[in-house]
């Protein structure tokens, strides 16, 4: 599938991008620790 490959090449091969995606996801496992 071309459409979603292309997705998931701009999506991860973009270093900003793909740092955000990490910095967010560290917050949502620590929000998860806090109220858990």
């Amino acid at each position: 599938m071309p459409a979603a490959k292309l997705a998931y090449e701009t999506t991860w091969d973009n270093d900003a991008n793909a740092s955000l995606c990490i910095v967010w996801h560290n917050l949502l496992v620590t929000y998860g620790i806090m109220s858990a």
